[in-house]
């Protein structure tokens, strides 16, 4: 529904530590496409930030049965609020038909450092499905399996990779390209 956050895009942080307080505050609001699992902007402003805003603040509508999902959202705030100690989490729910079953959480911030950035890790083995085995191996620079093996996927050695071309069978080869796999040979590797 909507997106407001302060910095004006800038880091908030210095290389001391201190806080900096953006020029602007921006004003978002977005759908979400549910099938390409990314936003559609709807609405964006961005405004001065007369008032020294620091943070994101969310504003979503949902539709839907909540009692079916309020311990999946409750259970999802508690698990963010352990993995983001720098962050303070809030959550207002109200019931349009009933006040009562409205519900305030809040999870304090517990830390003021924050991590280092992330970085991109290649896809581990176990958590890849066929899907995206495919479009890994379409969009792969390496020209032979073995490198493909080694290089876009995280955690197999040269070793490893030999091993599991040999286990895979006589339709496979180290040094064949990667695009030449086939349906069946994508699903058994």
């Amino acid at each position: 529904k909507g997106v407001r956050s302060g910095g004006g895009g800038g880091s908030l942080v210095t290389e001391e530590g201190e806080r900096k307080i953006g020029p602007k505050v921006s004003s978002c609001v977005l759908d979400i496409d549910i099938y390409k699992n990314c936003p559609r902007i709807i609405e964006h402003e961005q405004q001065s930030n007369t008032e020294k805003w620091i943070g994101t603040e969310m504003q979503v509508l949902v539709a839907g049965n909540w009692t079916t999902y309020k311990s999946r959202v409750v259970q999802y705030l508690q698990q963010l609020a352990i993995i983001t100690p720098y962050a303070r989490l809030g959550m207002d729910y109200s019931n349009r038909s009933d006040e009562k079953k409205g519900m305030t959480l809040r999870f304090e911030r517990r830390s003021e450092q924050m991590p280092a950035q992330a970085r991109e890790v290649k896809h581990h083995p176990t958590s890849i499905n066929n899907l995206l085995v495919q479009q890994l191996l379409e969009r792969t620079s390496n020209k032979s399996l073995i490198k493909f093996l080694t290089g876009d996927l995280s955690g197999i050695t040269p070793t490893a990779a030999k091993k599991l071309i040999q286990k895979l069978g006589s339709s496979f080869d180290g040094d064949m390209s990667p695009d030449e796999l086939d349906d069946k040979q994508t699903t058994r590797l």
